[in-house]
């Protein structure tokens, strides 16, 4: 009987439990009977989406010995108690279009079944088809995209849905007293609010921490001015300078970082004792307006615009000096970096591309470059400074305003080349049937070389060479990389030397498709004294002169030249592993 009744549920996905737990099974043991017998007792799941452990703790009534699937599909789902994390039983009760309680289907069972495929949502802040849509090597693994989402996405970063990001949902857990500690956010929302919108949410979030800022303020923040800083909330090398910046500032400043995020504005407010995250819809400009100018900022910095649409008015209303930072091109290009639509980059002429500029453009809506130019023109001439990290990006600028004055200050100032000179590099010795490792570091995307690399890898395993890559991060379509490819996955910025070291790889390679300002990987390979082969485009060519042990090479030169470079270099670093780098002979390829 209890057999039957699952069966009838559509809940147990026997090719999936086969693919997932077949260690434990016999050759011909059925999956179904394995669950019943032994499976539910060690957790195993019998769908993607329904947590034996998490139902057990949910329902009290739950005797030992009981089957948890067949109590969620007899009583559970008309309890509405959740099937895994991040379904939300009450939300999925309520914007469901059929009658729960008479419908012979489990709600899990409906969103397993139909739900998804009609564009129901299984809580208030995740999208089935847009999960797919965004993030196509889920999809491309097999995986159950809510699957995913709960087992990694989240701990990822990915956003959920068109209009939430990762850091809109901190400020909501946030308010609601959540700490990482406890959860990822959604899981956390979805325990402590069943069956809130996003929308609500926020909308209290706002109120809650609006009286909590004014509380820190007046209890923490008593004759410390405030710096405003302004940046997108995509990470990577931006929310690396600021977190930097801050670690400076905050010691005789508060700061307030103002970041637009899908859906509106994250907010947070730093002390050098506390801090607090708000999240502001983007209905409520006015709301953002009015905190903001409450902080009253003596200064402000501008690290990035992407995701504000009027900006200006915020600016103007505070009257306050800024100081502009050049992170990449967005304030001179719709493409912040200078690529077209082949992830390429157009050259150095902007007017003579704007075209494929403005077909790969990152802004929503038809927009030329010149016109693009013309409504970013005044950061330029309201900054009291304007500040770039490498020569190469104040020359570009300058190109398109030759009249603008332009700091060049690095972003770091301990990783300039004479700081590695006449160090020993950390490599290998050669050893005969070791095969050379070639390192990428971060996240391989086009514009950083993802298709010639793909390229250079298929042609040293189509020749036979003695050569192994490693990509220290994560890229796009890592399982079509081939098997002389392995790729480490995220980490920490604070761990990247240390698994170099770990890694000890050869040499390191950057084959970027369009021009850099910085790179914060490069830095940690020039600490180590590594090796390292880079395009000859951007920040790369001015940071690699003086260090003997590192090369430049055509940013446009074809797999196989590079693959001949490379080759080379690794030739002249097996015949002499352990001189010293100053020693070097640094010709170039």
């Amino acid at each position: 009987m209890d057999r039957a009744i699952i069966e009838a549920s559509g809940l147990f996905d026997r090719c999936w439990y086969r693919t997932a737990y077949g260690a434990m099974l016999g050759p011909d043991e059925d999956p179904l009977a394995h669950f019943l017998e032994t499976g539910a007792d060690r957790d195993c799941r019998p769908n993607p989406l329904f947590d034996v452990g998490h139902y057990r703790h949910q329902a009290a009534a739950l005797r030992a010995g009981d089957n948890p699937l067949l109590h969620y599909i007899v009583t559970g789902s008309g309890l509405s108690l959740n099937p895994n994390r991040v379904f939300d039983s009450v939300w999925y009760r309520k914007h469901g279009p059929f009658d729960a309680q008479s419908s012979p289907q489990t709600l899990l069972g409906h969103f397993l079944h139909v739900g998804r495929y009609c564009g129901l949502r299984p809580n208030a802040f995740y999208d089935d088809g847009y999960y797919r849509s965004a993030y196509p090597d889920v999809a491309a693994a097999g995986c159950d995209p809510l699957y995913h989402f709960e087992m990694w996405g989240e701990a990822e970063g990915r956003h959920p849905a068109e209009g939430i990001a990762p850091a809109s949902l901190k400020a909501l857990a946030d308010a609601e007293g959540i700490t990482s500690d406890a959860g990822t956010p959604i899981a956390q929302l979805v325990a402590r609010r069943p069956g809130t919108s996003f929308a609500e949410l926020a909308a209290a979030a706002t109120e809650t921490q609006t009286r909590r800022l004014d509380r820190m303020r007046a209890s923490d923040g008593a004759g410390r001015s405030a710096i405003l800083i302004i940046a997108h909330a995509l990470g990577g090398g931006v929310r690396r300078f600021i977190d930097e910046r801050l670690a400076v500032l905050l010691q005789d400043r508060d700061v307030l970082v103002l970041a637009a995020a899908p859906g509106g504005f994250v907010l947070q407010y730093r002390t050098a004792a506390r801090t607090l995250d708000l999240f502001i819809p983007a209905v409520q400009t006015r709301r953002l307006h009015d905190v903001v100018k409450s902080i009253a900022p003596c200064a402000a910095e501008i690290h990035h615009t992407y995701g504000f649409k009027d900006l200006k008015s915020l600016i103007e209303s505070l009257d306050i000096p800024i100081d502009l930072y050049l992170h990449d091109y967005f304030l001179v290009s719709p493409q912040p970096h200078l690529v077209g639509p082949d992830s390429r980059f157009v050259g150095d002429d902007l007017e003579l591309h704007h075209a494929a500029l403005e077909r790969a453009a990152i802004v929503p809506g038809p927009v030329t470059v010149r016109s693009w130019q013309r409504s970013q023109r005044w950061l330029f001439d309201r900054a009291r400074e304007v500040i770039a990290p490498a020569n190469d990006v104040r020359r570009r600028i300058r190109t398109i305003y030759p009249e603008l004055e332009i700091s060049v200050i690095p972003h770091e100032r301990d990783c300039l080349p004479e700081a590695g000179r006449g160090r020993t590099p950390h490599v290998r010795a050669p050893r005969p049937g070791r095969p050379m490792t070639v390192a990428l570091l971060g996240y391989l995307q086009k514009h950083k070389g993802l298709e010639v690399a793909r390229s250079v890898f298929d042609l040293a395993r189509r020749r036979g060479l003695d050569l192994t890559f490693v990509i220290i991060g994560s890229c796009d379509d890592g399982h079509e990389l081939g098997p002389n490819v392995r790729v480490t996955g995220r980490y920490a910025d604070r761990d990247l030397e240390h698994i170099l070291v770990a890694e000890a790889p050869d040499l390191v390679w950057y084959p970027a498709q369009c021009p850099e300002t910085w790179s914060y990987t490069l830095t940690a390979a020039l600490r180590l004294n590594l090796p390292v082969l880079c395009s000859d485009i951007g920040a790369f060519t001015e940071r690699l002169a003086g260090v003997a042990h590192g090369r430049t090479f055509p940013w446009d030169a074809a797999p196989v030249a590079w693959l001949t470079c490379m080759v080379d270099q690794l030739r002249g670093i097996a015949s002499d592993p352990g001189g010293p780098a100053a020693d070097r002979d640094p010709a170039p390829c």
